[in-house]
Protein backbone atom coordinates (compact mmCIF):
# COMPACT_ATOMS: atom_id res chain seq x y z
CA UNK A 1 0.00 0.00 0.00
CA UNK A 2 1.26 3.24 -0.90
CA UNK A 3 1.79 5.88 1.92
CA UNK A 4 2.95 9.62 2.02
CA UNK A 5 5.96 9.93 4.90
CA UNK A 6 4.74 11.41 8.11
CA UNK A 7 7.21 14.34 8.92
CA UNK A 8 6.67 13.80 12.59
CA UNK A 9 8.24 10.58 12.52
CA UNK A 10 10.97 11.66 9.97
CA UNK A 11 11.32 14.76 12.50
CA UNK A 12 11.62 12.79 15.66
CA UNK A 13 14.15 9.89 13.80
CA UNK A 14 16.47 12.69 12.74
CA UNK A 15 17.00 14.22 15.95
CA UNK A 16 17.40 10.76 17.79
CA UNK A 17 20.70 11.13 15.34
CA UNK A 18 21.36 14.17 16.75
CA UNK A 19 20.99 15.98 14.05
CA UNK A 20 20.43 19.30 14.69
CA UNK A 21 16.59 20.57 14.26
CA UNK A 22 18.00 24.02 12.07
CA UNK A 23 19.00 21.30 9.71
CA UNK A 24 15.92 19.19 9.69
CA UNK A 25 13.50 22.09 9.38
CA UNK A 26 15.58 23.32 6.37
CA UNK A 27 15.49 19.85 4.46
CA UNK A 28 12.09 20.06 5.39
CA UNK A 29 11.57 23.08 4.03
CA UNK A 30 12.66 22.26 0.59
CA UNK A 31 11.47 18.90 0.47
CA UNK A 32 8.81 18.35 -2.07
CA UNK A 33 6.33 15.57 -2.61
CA UNK A 34 6.24 13.80 -6.35
CA UNK A 35 5.53 10.64 -7.98
CA UNK A 36 7.65 8.56 -10.29
CA UNK A 37 6.27 6.42 -13.08
CA UNK A 38 8.55 3.55 -14.67
CA UNK A 39 7.90 -0.15 -16.52
CA UNK A 40 9.39 -1.91 -13.53
CA UNK A 41 8.21 -1.51 -9.88
CA UNK A 42 5.29 -3.15 -7.63
CA UNK A 43 3.27 0.10 -7.57
CA UNK A 44 -0.78 0.45 -9.52
CA UNK A 45 -0.61 1.09 -13.11
CA UNK A 46 -1.37 4.67 -13.44
CA UNK A 47 -0.14 5.44 -17.26
CA UNK A 48 1.43 4.24 -20.24
CA UNK A 49 4.25 4.94 -22.53
CA UNK A 50 4.58 4.58 -26.04
CA UNK A 51 1.92 3.00 -28.45
CA UNK A 52 -0.89 5.28 -30.26
CA UNK A 53 -2.98 8.02 -27.88
CA UNK A 54 -6.39 7.41 -26.40
CA UNK A 55 -7.93 10.62 -28.12
CA UNK A 56 -11.75 11.96 -28.34
CA UNK A 57 -12.81 11.50 -32.03
CA UNK A 58 -13.16 14.87 -33.04
CA UNK A 59 -9.83 16.18 -31.67
CA UNK A 60 -7.44 17.31 -34.57
CA UNK A 61 -3.88 14.83 -34.68
CA UNK A 62 -1.84 16.33 -32.09
CA UNK A 63 1.27 18.44 -34.04
CA UNK A 64 4.04 15.84 -31.69
CA UNK A 65 5.12 12.62 -31.25
CA UNK A 66 3.40 10.99 -28.38
CA UNK A 67 5.43 10.28 -25.11
CA UNK A 68 2.87 9.03 -22.40
CA UNK A 69 -0.41 9.14 -20.66
CA UNK A 70 -1.07 9.32 -17.07
CA UNK A 71 -4.58 8.22 -15.18
CA UNK A 72 -5.08 10.93 -12.75
CA UNK A 73 -7.57 9.09 -10.88
CA UNK A 74 -4.26 6.47 -9.84
CA UNK A 75 -2.35 9.58 -8.93
CA UNK A 76 -3.05 9.11 -4.69
CA UNK A 77 -4.12 12.92 -3.05
CA UNK A 78 -1.34 14.70 -1.60
CA UNK A 79 1.27 12.52 -3.25
CA UNK A 80 2.72 15.24 -5.24
CA UNK A 81 2.88 19.40 -4.92
CA UNK A 82 0.97 20.52 -7.61
CA UNK A 83 -3.45 20.34 -8.40
CA UNK A 84 -3.70 17.94 -10.61
CA UNK A 85 -7.05 16.84 -12.04
CA UNK A 86 -9.15 14.28 -9.62
CA UNK A 87 -9.84 11.99 -12.56
CA UNK A 88 -9.30 11.72 -16.87
CA UNK A 89 -5.59 11.83 -18.44
CA UNK A 90 -3.53 14.02 -19.18
CA UNK A 91 -1.91 12.90 -22.36
CA UNK A 92 1.74 14.63 -23.33
CA UNK A 93 3.47 14.91 -26.62
CA UNK A 94 6.85 16.23 -27.55
CA UNK A 95 9.63 16.60 -30.25
CA UNK A 96 13.25 15.54 -29.42
CA UNK A 97 14.65 15.73 -32.37
CA UNK A 98 14.77 19.31 -33.21
CA UNK A 99 13.30 21.22 -29.91
CA UNK A 100 12.80 24.65 -29.49
CA UNK A 101 12.49 25.86 -25.87
CA UNK A 102 8.68 26.65 -25.42
CA UNK A 103 7.48 25.03 -28.41
CA UNK A 104 8.38 21.94 -28.97
CA UNK A 105 5.50 19.82 -27.38
CA UNK A 106 1.69 20.18 -25.68
CA UNK A 107 -0.49 18.31 -23.46
CA UNK A 108 -4.17 17.18 -24.08
CA UNK A 109 -6.66 16.82 -20.78
CA UNK A 110 -9.23 13.97 -21.66
CA UNK A 111 -12.05 14.12 -18.69
CA UNK A 112 -13.22 10.86 -17.44
CA UNK A 113 -16.27 9.56 -19.23
CA UNK A 114 -15.14 11.22 -22.55
CA UNK A 115 -15.90 8.59 -24.91
CA UNK A 116 -11.81 8.11 -27.18
CA UNK A 117 -11.13 6.16 -29.87
CA UNK A 118 -6.89 5.47 -30.73
CA UNK A 119 -5.45 7.57 -32.95
CA UNK A 120 -2.78 6.11 -35.24
CA UNK A 121 0.46 8.50 -35.29
CA UNK A 122 3.82 7.87 -37.08
CA UNK A 123 6.59 6.59 -35.23
CA UNK A 124 5.08 5.33 -32.26
CA UNK A 125 7.43 3.93 -29.55
CA UNK A 126 6.78 0.33 -28.06
CA UNK A 127 3.91 0.56 -25.52
CA UNK A 128 4.77 0.09 -21.67
CA UNK A 129 2.86 0.72 -18.47
CA UNK A 130 3.89 2.65 -16.26
CA UNK A 131 3.79 1.91 -12.04
CA UNK A 132 3.53 4.50 -9.65
CA UNK A 133 6.03 4.95 -6.85
CA UNK A 134 5.87 7.74 -4.35
CA UNK A 135 8.65 9.99 -4.07
CA UNK A 136 10.44 13.08 -2.79
CA UNK A 137 11.85 15.83 -4.62
CA UNK A 138 15.11 17.85 -3.52
CA UNK A 139 16.74 21.00 -4.88
CA UNK A 140 20.22 18.94 -5.87
CA UNK A 141 20.11 18.42 -9.82
CA UNK A 142 21.93 20.20 -12.66
CA UNK A 143 21.09 24.21 -12.53
CA UNK A 144 18.87 23.69 -9.43
CA UNK A 145 21.33 23.03 -6.33
CA UNK A 146 20.35 24.30 -2.87
CA UNK A 147 23.73 22.82 -0.66
CA UNK A 148 21.48 21.15 2.50
CA UNK A 149 23.42 20.50 5.93
CA UNK A 150 23.53 16.87 6.60
CA UNK A 151 21.60 16.60 3.65
CA UNK A 152 22.77 12.93 2.78
CA UNK A 153 21.95 11.65 6.61
CA UNK A 154 18.36 13.10 6.23
CA UNK A 155 17.63 11.06 2.90
CA UNK A 156 18.58 8.11 5.33
CA UNK A 157 16.55 9.65 8.16
CA UNK A 158 13.74 9.87 5.63
CA UNK A 159 14.26 6.28 3.81
CA UNK A 160 14.39 4.63 7.78
CA UNK A 161 10.90 6.67 8.62
CA UNK A 162 8.60 4.88 5.52
CA UNK A 163 9.24 7.75 2.91
CA UNK A 164 9.89 6.25 -0.69
CA UNK A 165 12.53 8.47 -0.95
CA UNK A 166 14.67 7.57 -4.84
CA UNK A 167 18.17 8.75 -4.99
CA UNK A 168 18.18 8.96 -8.77
CA UNK A 169 21.01 9.09 -11.59
CA UNK A 170 20.26 7.93 -15.08
CA UNK A 171 16.85 5.87 -15.13
CA UNK A 172 16.53 3.26 -17.77
CA UNK A 173 14.22 2.74 -20.33
CA UNK A 174 11.41 5.34 -19.71
CA UNK A 175 10.62 7.44 -16.20
CA UNK A 176 7.89 10.01 -15.56
CA UNK A 177 7.67 12.20 -12.71
CA UNK A 178 4.85 14.09 -11.64
CA UNK A 179 5.47 17.55 -9.66
CA UNK A 180 8.53 18.49 -7.36
CA UNK A 181 12.22 20.01 -9.17
CA UNK A 182 12.75 19.77 -12.62
CA UNK A 183 16.22 17.76 -13.30
CA UNK A 184 18.89 18.47 -15.77
CA UNK A 185 22.31 19.57 -17.16
CA UNK A 186 22.26 22.88 -18.42
CA UNK A 187 19.86 25.06 -16.88
CA UNK A 188 16.08 25.55 -14.69
CA UNK A 189 13.42 25.20 -17.45
CA UNK A 190 11.10 27.04 -14.60
CA UNK A 191 13.09 30.15 -14.95
CA UNK A 192 13.48 30.21 -18.55
CA UNK A 193 9.90 29.65 -18.94
CA UNK A 194 9.58 32.61 -16.58
CA UNK A 195 12.23 34.44 -18.49
CA UNK A 196 10.72 34.16 -21.88
CA UNK A 197 6.72 34.02 -20.76
CA UNK A 198 6.37 35.77 -18.00
CA UNK A 199 6.43 35.40 -14.29
CA UNK A 200 2.83 33.61 -14.16
CA UNK A 201 3.76 30.99 -11.04
CA UNK A 202 5.20 28.43 -13.55
CA UNK A 203 5.96 25.09 -11.96
CA UNK A 204 6.84 21.76 -13.28
CA UNK A 205 4.09 19.52 -14.46
CA UNK A 206 5.82 16.57 -15.92
CA UNK A 207 9.59 15.78 -16.84
CA UNK A 208 10.23 12.49 -18.80
CA UNK A 209 13.74 10.67 -19.28
CA UNK A 210 13.89 7.99 -21.83
CA UNK A 211 17.28 6.75 -22.71
CA UNK A 212 16.30 3.96 -24.94
CA UNK A 213 15.45 6.56 -27.24
CA UNK A 214 18.34 7.25 -29.92
CA UNK A 215 17.07 11.60 -30.07
CA UNK A 216 16.53 11.33 -26.67
CA UNK A 217 19.99 10.05 -25.34
CA UNK A 218 20.88 11.10 -21.62
CA UNK A 219 18.16 13.92 -22.54
CA UNK A 220 15.21 15.34 -20.28
CA UNK A 221 11.63 16.70 -21.45
CA UNK A 222 10.29 19.25 -19.31
CA UNK A 223 6.29 19.87 -19.70
CA UNK A 224 5.73 23.42 -17.43
CA UNK A 225 2.92 25.45 -16.75
CA UNK A 226 1.77 28.58 -14.47
CA UNK A 227 -0.32 26.89 -11.26
CA UNK A 228 -3.52 28.71 -12.15
CA UNK A 229 -3.72 27.34 -15.39
CA UNK A 230 -3.37 23.58 -14.19
CA UNK A 231 -6.25 24.18 -11.45
CA UNK A 232 -8.34 25.99 -14.18
CA UNK A 233 -7.33 22.85 -16.62
CA UNK A 234 -5.83 25.26 -19.36
CA UNK A 235 -3.25 23.38 -21.42
CA UNK A 236 -2.98 25.58 -24.19
CA UNK A 237 -0.04 27.92 -22.31
CA UNK A 238 2.19 24.81 -21.84
CA UNK A 239 6.01 24.99 -22.52
CA UNK A 240 8.19 22.06 -22.99
CA UNK A 241 11.41 22.03 -23.04
CA UNK A 242 14.01 19.33 -23.44
CA UNK A 243 17.15 19.84 -21.76
CA UNK A 244 20.41 17.53 -22.86
CA UNK A 245 23.64 16.42 -21.96
CA UNK A 246 26.65 19.17 -23.06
Amino acid sequence: MLRVNEPTTFRAKALDRDIPSADVQRWLSFARPCVTLAPEGDGPAAGEAGGHPMLPAGAPDPAFAFAFSIDCAAVPPQATDIPLPEDGRLLFFADTFEPEFGSCGEVRYVPAGTPVEERELEDADPRSVLHLSLDLSLPEHGDVKVELANGEELKRVWQDAGGPIVIKEIPGEVEVKLGGYPEGWNYDPVEVAAQTAGDMGWILLAEWSADYLEDLDLGVVHWLIPREDLIARRFDRVQVSVDMVG
